[in-house]
């Protein structure tokens, strides 16, 4: 295989598509700081949002290479493209790769960790204990129950109150409550994601909530993660600009959609595409209303 060909691949296996889930959370919490601060720091912002990213990467090539290993992948998958799966690169590559990922985050990060002080580095090491943990280890976290839970908090409070306190050295009120808001869709796009695999993962030692309690109500649980950010706008909502959170749970009425009546699991692979646009809208929109207010 071309080196040409290595990259494209490998790039496929970080999905590129959910690194928004990382991306949203991160922004929101710059945008509180950017409100707030007299001195924001756009270098500790931008290396905050490459560190996201490349834990998000990471984790997600640990998942793709331990579902391989540990058989939870096979030819009955039907999320979207493994290119272990398929024979394209070797675990090496990929080992590798999760590698290079954590280490350049921890590298960037050791200078918010200088400036962020105990919180942050803290933090940080759990990050990337969690990230590898979730899939990988003698006890894999998502393999217990806890997936959405995990992306509830890492991908919520964990990122906006982080961002937050890196510009600020404390955090407050309206910051913890807007941080439930990419939390809660995190949840819900991990939520349908277990929902997908429902039934190749009963074949598995893997256990869900999806599995746990079933299909149908595997099904509620996303919708009602989807739609917690709805209650937390109108919480905050105090003014006419505020009133534009209303909209994304409109604009995605396709989304809440398929999730209640698509029987074809394969196309649930657009709902997780959906909810990363979800997610990222619903910030953008928060952060401008926090930016202008």
């Amino acid at each position: 295989m071309n080196t040409r060909h290595k990259i494209k691949n490998l790039i496929i296996s970080t999905r590129p598509k959910t690194l928004l889930v990382g991306a949203a959370p991160v922004i929101l919490g710059g945008a509180y700081a950017l409100h707030e601060s007299t001195n924001f720091s756009l270098l500790i912002f931008f290396l905050t949002l490459v560190c996201a990213l490349l834990l998000q990467m990471g984790t997600n090539l640990v998942n793709e290479y331990f579902d391989f290993n540990t058989g939870v992948d096979t030819t009955e998958r039907i999320g979207p493209k493994r290119s272990l799966l398929s024979g394209e690169l070797a675990p090496r590559d990929l080992k590798i790769f999760f590698t290079v990922c954590f280490s350049l985050s921890f590298l960037l990060g050791i200078y918010l960790m200088y400036v962020g002080g105990a919180p942050i580095i803290i933090v940080g090491v759990l990050s990337i204990l969690i990230a590898y943990c979730y899939t990988g280890g003698p006890l894999p976290l998502s393999h217990y129950y806890l997936g959405e839970v995990l992306a509830f908090i890492f991908f919520g409070p964990v990122a906006v109150i982080g961002t937050y306190y890196l510009q600020e050295g404390v955090t407050s009120t309206p910051v913890i409550l807007s941080s439930f808001v990419p939390g809660f869709i995190s949840a819900a796009l991990m939520s349908l994601n277990n929902l997908r695999d429902i039934k190749t993962d009963k074949k598995t030692s893997k256990r869900t909530i999806a599995i746990f309690i079933g299909e149908q109500k595997a099904r509620y649980l996303t919708l009602i993660l989807g739609l917690c950010p709805l209650l937390i706008s109108i919480a905050i909502i105090k003014n006419l600009l505020a009133a534009t959170l209303l909209l994304p749970p409109i604009l995605f009425i396709p989304l809440w959609k398929k999730i209640l009546n698509e029987n074809e699991m394969t196309e649930l692979n657009t709902g997780i595409a959906m909810f990363g646009k979800y997610n990222i809208l619903y910030c953008l929109l928060l952060s401008l209303q926090v930016i202008i207010k």
